[in-house]
């Protein structure tokens, strides 16, 4: 099996011309056997005369010596026939066979021309632009691409039009030639000669070792002048055997088509398109996502392993990004793809924090607090950054559970929020504010000292949870009480003691419960801010008041703890007075004795 010259399409022995190109072997032979013999006529010619040159000019000169020149000269011969000389220094340079003036996106580079139907250009793969086109110089040919191999990294460009001219374009070679230890020579891009160098070593994937350096871009060829390899810098090279199957190939495709191709698998450099849409601000939820998927898509082509861990980043950052557009408008979709960021990066700290701050208000506080433990002990610069609106967050959320009704959801999160916060005085209270809203008024008053003692300015509220955590009802030893009607009106006035204040109150049993002036609450400190307002039907229409809880109410030698009542000012005969309701009598024995115009209480009912 031989091949086509010109096309090096496989031919048959017998084919006088080639069945691709047409091209006729018979005068190729003639000129190849005319061409033989005029190199043999040359070298006979110039082996003659430098002979001569080398011959002793003395006649009498020994057969002995003419002997040994007649032995050089068969030597000089044997080396010159089996191509073991170097080249002279002197020799007249090869014609350029490389195209320097190639051009990529404005960049001219190296690349090997090769004989064939078409122009064939083969370049590395780095040397292939990603964006761009690719025009030879100047400006006459547009190449396309025939195929490219990004394993063994070469392309192969074709265009439809012939060489320049003037322009030499190598055929491949004998790839036998790239046997360790065979002689090759070099060309170098500007068509410099090189002298012989021969393979070190070489790889399965064409990838060869030379014993000598060349410079990148340069044509290593065989002894007849084939082109069988491609110089990558330094003592590397790459084999053009892998060439053989597409120089017949004529399907060419556009450069933009392939460069798409490329860089969509090209882990770097969709990793540089992607870094960019995650590094806009201005970026869209949805560009985000695409990102996002990008990035895992080419993350597992990578193998560099510097390249991976830069996937790795590009994907916690753009988890980040996504959390961050969604945590305002869309906070459990926000929530969601944070566990599962977590569950890929659980050490990240940037999602750590963005889940203590978006769960603490918007999921599971108790999953934000969680975080948030874990978020001090392996990074505890940032966890002091968010342990803040983390507070704020808890105290917002467990006074909600609380308001709601969810008490036990409520007085959980509450305790664990001060627990992990001691030093927050806003916690304290607002935890001793929920207890006492579920009744627990001991353990309210507890809180409450501990926000004062934290915090002076919560002293004026620590006095409604001591007033409220005082035993209710009928002291201990309280005796019979006799209170008699006014004789004129028969209306039961009673001069009564709140909190060491005096105070007339007249005994109504159609009130529900006990009133007193706004004055006299304000003067024993009942009125902070924090009470209910409750409207009251009185005798000059509906009247709104304040919730209150009296100290010690003291009626003649009865006592009473912690008794509710309404701070409000009643009008015309009762201005400056107050009601005593049935909140209050219901807790005594209550008798009237009408004989003798007098209301008797006494000892519990």
């Amino acid at each position: 099996m031989k091949r086509c010259p010109e096309c090096l399409s496989a031919v048959e022995e017998t084919d006088s011309s080639c069945p691709q190109c047409g091209a006729s072997f018979v005068r190729k032979r003639r000129g190849v056997v005319a061409g033989l013999g005029i190199l043999g006529l040359s070298l006979t010619v110039g082996l003659a005369w430098w002979a001569w040159g080398k011959l002793p000019m003395d006649s009498a000169s020994s057969s002995a010596e003419g002997q040994a020149g007649e032995s050089r000269l068969a030597e000089i011969a044997r080396r010159q026939s089996s191509s073991e000389l170097d080249e002279p220094e002197n020799e007249t340079r090869l014609e350029a066979n490389h195209l320097q003036f190639l051009a990529g996106s404005g960049k001219p580079f190296s690349g090997l021309l090769l004989a064939g139907a078409q122009t064939l250009v083969f370049i590395t793969m780095e040397d292939f632009p990603m964006s761009g086109g690719l025009q030879g110089d100047p400006g006459a040919i547009d190449f396309d691409v025939a195929t490219y191999d990004r394993e063994r990294g070469f392309v192969l460009l074709g265009a439809e039009t012939k060489a320049a001219e003037g322009t030499q374009a190598l055929p491949l070679g004998d790839f036998r030639s790239l046997a360790i230890g065979e002689e090759l020579r070099a060309v170098t891009p500007r068509g410099e000669s090189i002298g012989s160098l021969s393979v070190a070593s070489r790889a399965m994937d064409g990838r060869l070792e030379l014993n000598k350096r060349l410079e990148r871009a340069s044509a290593i060829l065989d002894l007849s002048g084939g082109a069988v390899a491609y110089a990558l810098g330094g003592l590397r090279a790459m084999s053009l055997e892998d060439l053989i199957p597409w120089m017949q190939y004529r399907g060419l495709r556009e450069v933009e088509e392939v460069q798409a191709e490329l860089r969509n698998l090209d882990p770097g450099m969709i990793l540089q398109a992607q870094t960019r849409i995650l590094a806009d601000m201005n970026a869209t939820t949805q560009s985000i996502r695409k990102a996002i998927e990008e990035v895992r898509r080419a993350g597992r082509l990578a193998t560099d392993a510097d390249m991976v861990r830069q996937f790795i980043d590009a994907e916690k950052y753009g988890l980040q990004r996504l959390v961050l557009n969604l945590s305002n408008d869309e906070p459990e979709e926000a929530i969601s793809i944070l566990r599962e960021g977590l569950g890929l990066f659980p050490d990240d700290p940037t999602l750590l924090s963005q889940a203590v701050q978006l769960m603490a208000i918007h999921g599971d506080p108790m999953e934000a607090i969680a975080h948030f433990r874990q978020l001090l002990r392996d990074h505890p610069e940032r966890g002091k950054r968010v342990a803040e609106s983390l507070g704020r967050g808890l105290a917002a959320k467990g006074a909600q559970l609380v308001q709601d009704g969810r008490f036990e959801a409520g007085l959980q999160l509450l305790a664990s929020a001060s627990e992990l916060f001691p030093l927050r005085a806003d916690l304290h209270m607002t935890y001793a504010q929920a207890l006492s809203a579920a009744g627990q008024d001991q353990a309210a008053l507890s809180q409450a000292q501990e926000a004062a003692r934290l915090d002076p300015a919560y002293e004026r509220q620590l006095a409604t949870f001591s007033r409220k955590a005082r035993p209710r009802g009928l002291r201990r030893g309280s005796r019979r009480t006799e209170i008699p009607f006014d004789p004129q009106t028969n209306v039961i006035r009673a001069d009564v003691k709140i909190g060491g204040f005096p105070l007339e109150l007249v005994v109504d049993t159609g009130a529900s419960i006990t009133i007193i002036p706004v004055d006299l609450a304000k003067r024993l400190s009942l009125i902070d801010g924090s009470n209910r307002g409750v409207r009251v039907q009185t005798a000059s229409g509906m009247a709104e008041g304040l919730l209150v809880e009296l100290p010690i109410l003291q009626i003649g030698r009865i006592q009473l703890q912690g008794l509710e009542a309404i701070a409000l000012d009643l009008p015309n005969s009762l201005q400056g007075k107050g009601l005593l309701g049935m909140n209050a009598l219901s807790q005594m024995n209550m008798q009237i004795d009408s004989e003798r115009g007098r209301l008797i209480l006494g000892g519990k009912r």
